[in-house]
């Protein structure tokens, strides 16, 4: 939570009435022990990754409400994780750049739909100015390393140390059962040859 829980630009954002679009999808993340929430709108293919805090808060707008009264729901019920003023109006603004929230005003849903349009212009020349760049889709690879987790497990892990050590042993004990011969064999190949005068 911010040094500063209340901002002089409050004003600006907490009469509105938004939320998340009905298009919008969550999914949590762990990513390198730290949990993240993924918001997917599966219209426009826009992703924005927020914190479990700002998760918490954002799925909470509603139509119904203000921004201040569910901030102060938020507060009421979560007064240690609760975000402050400042913090709510930097998560909406970046809500509102990914296209991500639906407004009651229309002159602000007038400037989404305006700026997605932008984008989509901005894509399609894009996509026209690299025609000479192949575009391989992604696939999410999660299923196939969950099946192959336990070969790999056999691999890398004591298991595999344990036969690493065995054959490490087994080989040590057939040099010194040869020894000879193989005390033979190197004095042949490192000899130098002798040319006589």
């Amino acid at each position: 939570m911010a040094t500063t829980i209340f901002s002089d630009s409050w004003f600006r954002v907490s009469g509105m009435k938004v939320s998340l679009l009905e298009s919008v999808q969550c999914q949590r993340h762990a990513h390198r022990d730290q949990v993240w929430y993924v918001l997917h709108d599966t219209y426009t293919q826009r992703f924005f990754r927020a914190t479990e805090q700002a998760q918490a808060f954002v799925t909470r707008l509603n139509m119904r409400q203000t921004v201040e009264e569910v901030w102060d729901d938020f507060v009421q019920s979560h007064p240690q994780a609760a975000p402050s003023q400042e913090e709510v109006i930097q998560l909406l603004s970046q809500l509102h750049a990914s296209n991500l929230l639906h407004f009651t005003d229309q002159a602000d849903n007038e400037a989404i739909v305006e700026r997605y349009r932008k984008q989509k212009n901005r894509e399609r020349m894009g996509q026209l100015a690299s025609f000479l760049f192949i575009k391989v889709p992604l696939w999410n690879p999660d299923a196939l390393l969950n099946r192959v987790r336990p070969l790999i497990s056999a691999t890398t892990g004591y298991g595999a140390l344990t036969v690493w050590l065995l054959m490490l042993l087994a080989g040590a004990w057939a040099a010194i059962e040869n020894r000879g011969q193989l005390h033979g064999q190197a004095q042949g190949l490192l000899a130098l040859p002798l040319h006589p005068p």
